[in-house]
């Protein structure tokens, strides 16, 4: 009996596995400015003056005061961090998948919630670390001057910081 009551447990947690969608990146349902910011890195976009004549970046001086270029145009090349780390992990993703379906159906305190949430973390790690060694196409001379670095996903870190995940319901 107690087999048969455990096979309805695992039943019912491969059923809410395939009703759950795992979603990873920058969640913020509004709209937000740094899911803005991670498409235009992600995909790239090339930026042109809208309201005025030109552009006007600010720069940082070497005596530390702000100035400012002025440029008709601006390129953003894509620089597909969302993309390559799927590429890199999906083999990994589908095996602990398999992985954890065996769990769920062996283990007593497996759980569909468990499997999801742990791929979610992992995942979310994977993507943050890809942030982290992006280095080509590397930044522009200007935007290095102002960072003090060449590091091109990552400024203060606010973008990477907000990629997260969440299961949702399908």
């Amino acid at each position: 009996m107690a087999e048969f009551d455990y096979m309805q447990k695992a039943m019912a947690e491969y059923d809410k596995l395939n009703h759950s969608e795992l979603r990873v990146g920058v969640l913020d349902k509004s709209g937000s400015f740094l899911q803005m910011i991670a498409i235009v890195n992600n995909n790239g976009c090339h930026i042109h003056a809208k309201n005025y004549p030109k552009l006007r970046i600010p720069v940082r001086l070497p005596n530390g005061r702000t100035g400012y270029v002025f440029k008709e145009s601006v390129v953003i090349p894509a620089r597909r961090f969302m993309e390559k780390t799927i590429m890199d992990n999906e083999q990994r993703w589908i095996s602990y998948m398999e992985t954890g379906a065996m769990r769920i159906a062996s283990e007593p305190n497996v759980t569909a919630d468990d499997v999801m949430n742990n791929l979610g973390r992992s995942i979310v790690q994977q993507m943050k670390q890809e942030m982290t060694d992006w280095k080509t196409p590397s930044n522009a001379p200007l935007t290095i001057q102002n960072k003090g670095r060449d590091d091109p996903l990552i400024d203060k870190g606010k973008l990477r910081a907000s990629i997260s995940y969440q299961i949702i319901e399908k």
